[in-house]
């Protein structure tokens, strides 16, 4: 239909931050009704005009992005239970604080090309290290990878632009403002995750029990899977959905999708059920 097309446009035009939306919402509107005014379908005309999501891509010109800096840059981290914060720098460089911490409990190699911070001391079974790793990285600088691994840390990221990044914690929180990178992975067992924008060609979400809520996810595949943990994205744009849950919910802008194990086990059981009485009757 041609108001879901065109409110389709609109949200992709709003989430690649396309100039001159309202003339481009104009233009469509005008090819949308001479196409039907020539006798084409509604499928016809939608197919002519193409996706809203690549019409909007090309108007971007995302591909045309230029970041600040695009070194082979690494940054791991492996703690225990510190938490962590990435906020944007005041310069082009790269800073590294310890608040509240003793940083000669820490391994820190910090270079042109690669920032590793790992903890000496574990804390796996312990109480939690009161202290915070704050990291600041330059707005827009794109690097090669970003790997971080903790146990019981809280992660706060302000955005980070990244080819490749990999986030896992076991009962920390993490909160993301956005991120944006080739292949994208965030491993939760119990935290929860609240991101506001992610992008990515290839992105994956895996959870135990802890809940995900994205509001603006935008990506060529998009793989979801959880035991008991809810995964909820308001907003979607994605080309390809893997996902599969056992007992938790993984709804993506409204709908459920996905296999389910609580359904089908559901759904066996009144098939059975059904059956019986069919068969009693």
């Amino acid at each position: 239909m041609k108001k879901e097309y065109i409110k389709n446009l609109e949200k992709a035009l709003n989430e690649y931050n396309v100039e001159n939306k309202k003339e481009i919402l104009k233009k469509y509107n005008k090819r949308y009704d001479f196409g039907l005014e020539s006798g084409l379908s509604e499928e016809k005309v939608e197919e002519m005009l193409g996706d809203p999501i690549e019409i909007a891509k090309k108007l971007a010109k995302v591909d045309e992005i230029i970041f600040i800096e695009n070194k082979n840059y690494e940054i791991n981290i492996n703690l225990s239970s510190e938490d962590i914060s990435f906020v944007p720098s005041n310069d082009d460089g790269i800073h590294v604080e310890f608040e509240d911490l003793d940083i000669n409990n820490y391994e820190v190699i910090k270079d042109d090309y690669n920032l590793k911070i790992e903890g000496k001391k574990t804390n796996y079974f312990g109480k939690k290290i009161n202290g915070l790793i704050k990291i600041e990285i330059p707005k827009g600088l794109r690097i090669k990878k970003c790997e971080i691994n903790s146990v019981l840390s809280d992660i706060d990221i302000f955005e980070i632009n990244s080819d490749d990044l990999i986030i896992h914690t076991n009962v920390g929180d993490i909160n993301i403002k956005t991120i944006q990178g080739e292949q994208i992975k965030i491993n939760t067992v119990s935290g929860d995750v609240f991101i506001n924008s992610i992008k990515g060609k290839n992105i994956k979400f895996e959870t135990i029990s802890g809940d995900y809520t994205i509001d603006s996810l935008i990506s060529d595949e998009l793989t979801a899977s959880s035991v008991s943990g809810n995964i909820i994205i308001n907003s979607a744009y994605v080309s390809k959905v893997n996902s599969n849950a056992i007992s938790g919910d993984i709804i993506i802008n409204g709908e459920k999708t996905g296999f389910s194990m609580k359904n089908s086990i559901k759904g066996t059981f009144n098939k059975i059920k059904k059956a019986f009485k069919n068969e009693k009757n």
